[in-house]
């Protein structure tokens, strides 16, 4: 990476992303709102549990080979992407057979037998995420966020298009079905159409076995984490039914769309860290900066939401709901030391430290897993929220394998949080009282660097500052 800071890559990188992240908030949060009125709780909750386990599936398919070519310093190839898209077919093909076989099980777990016709349709456009593999993969590898952005926004419009008319129509859980199947053929058109890329068949062992022995190891490390998304379908899902499965999933995604810039910098900061490898000092100033950046990304839009949750949930759902006020700041909570902390586990994958991260995931999921099996039956939803807050512990393990190599320094990251937590926990209390949990933030009024911080960062995602500082 030449002498372009390591800021200016993020905020430019963030910028496409975090425009396209505020269109999606609004375009996402509406849609999700009157698909769940139009289909009901039950069928989102059912609809939930197919795309996840589905996703889930998909991710295991990919067997991370995306993140082997972007990790990769030198200029890659057209044969390596068409070899990461033919192994990813038939990894896809594959699949679809033990799908078949696990919605037999899921039918009968969930206590839901109208489950297992759409999630064979859907498991039918597995390959589809193959498709689109190697175009994606070409765009994020060259930093090209504004096409990303692009792509992704559009794909969203098509999806909440489609799924709405047709909930409109009366299709109850087809509708998202068909909306995500359709949505998946526009995004491999658009994606091909920006990357300049057809995929093709190719085949070599020699470049396959090195792809695998990252790949798989990256996919490993990714795959125990991401079995902490199939918690809420698969346990809450069998204690709570499909409405259980619905309200945490709308908490969650709520707090995901809250989060508009979050995402969009851990999505920007592998790539570019991957380019910052082989310079620690430069390494250890990025992380620093980005926890703290991290910090201020989230914040703000978790606390302006708690403090309107008691106007705003009722206006947007029915009394069904109402649980979301409960579990909502325990989960902020929890995103907010995560967002920390899932910078250091990109660190992790840079360095191609995989077992570290895998064993990681492995205890933070299977505590996860564990307390949430424990807690619902008799807890309910509120057990699920205490089991997320109880995980935060297991983060040090990520801290003792990062600062092995790194010096990380959490006192800005750590003291902000510990300002911004109480007023998260507003909805937990009537007015005017809940007013007192929100004078923690006094403090970044009378705190000249963290106000110059926040100052600084959001005029450089405005693009209000032509000359951004190198790091």
């Amino acid at each position: 990476m030449s002498d372009t800071s390591l800021r200016s890559s993020i905020i430019r990188g963030t910028s496409y992303l975090a425009a396209r992240s505020a269109i999606g908030f609004a375009v996402g949060l509406g849609g999700m709102l009157l698909l769940t009125r139009l289909i009901g709780a039950e069928n989102y909750g059912l609809y939930v549990t197919i795309s996840t386990v589905i996703s889930y599936m998909s991710d295991i398919a990919l067997m991370g080979v995306s993140n082997y070519i972007i990790r990769k310093e030198e200029v890659v190839g057209r044969s390596l992407y068409d070899l990461a898209f033919t192994f990813s077919l038939l990894a896809s093909i594959a699949a679809i057979g033990v799908g078949v076989g696990l919605s037999f099980f899921l039918s009968g777990w969930l206590h839901s037998p109208e489950i297992r016709l759409p999630f064979l349709i859907t498991l039918v456009a597995l390959p589809i995420s193959a498709l689109l593999l190697p175009s994606q993969t070409m765009l994020e590898k060259e930093l090209n966020y504004k096409q990303i952005a692009f792509l992704e926004m559009h794909t969203q419009f098509v999806y909440y298009g489609v799924a709405l008319a047709l909930a409109y129509a009366g299709f109850g859980i087809w509708a998202p079905v068909i909306g995500n199947i359709v949505q998946g053929a526009a995004a491999v058109v658009i994606g091909c159409k920006y990357a300049k890329y057809l995929p093709r068949l190719y085949w070599s062992w020699k470049p396959l076995k090195e792809m695998l022995q990252y790949g798989i190891a990256n996919s490993v490390s990714k795959r125990i984490w991401g079995l902490r998304t199939l918690i809420n379908p698969l346990i809450v899902g069998h204690f709570a039914g499909p409405g259980g499965v619905a309200v945490v999933s709308i908490a969650m995604r709520l707090i995901q769309a809250l989060s508009v810039v979050n995402g969009t910098i851990m999505r920007v900061s592998f790539s570019v860290l991957a380019k910052l490898q082989q310079d620690k000092r430069r390494m250890e100033l990025a992380l620093n900066e980005a926890m703290t950046m991290q910090v201020f990304s989230i914040a703000p839009f978790l606390i302006g939401f708690a403090a309107l949750a008691h106007w705003v949930v009722p206006l947007m759902f029915d009394d069904a709901w109402d649980a979301i006020l409960v579990i909502y700041p325990f989960l902020a909570f929890k995103y907010m030391i995560y967002g920390i902390f899932n910078l250091q586990m990109n660190v992790l994958y840079v360095y191609g430290k995989n077992w570290e991260v895998t064993k990681f995931n492995l205890l933070h999921v299977g505590m996860l897993a564990l307390l949430t099996f424990l807690l619902v039956p008799y807890f309910g939803l509120n057990g699920y929220a205490w089991a997320e807050v109880a995980t935060i512990g297991t983060y040090y393990a990520i801290h003792r394998n990062v600062s092995e190599s790194l010096n990380v320094d959490y006192r800005e990251p750590f003291f902000y949080t510990l300002i911004c937590v109480p007023a998260m926990f507003a909805p937990m209390l009537s007015f005017p009282w809940a007013l007192l949990l929100l004078l923690p933030l006094l403090l970044f009024l009378v705190m000249s660097k963290p106000r110059n911080q926040i100052v600084g960062y959001s005029r450089q995602l405005l693009k209000k500052e032509k000359t951004l500082e190198a790091v």
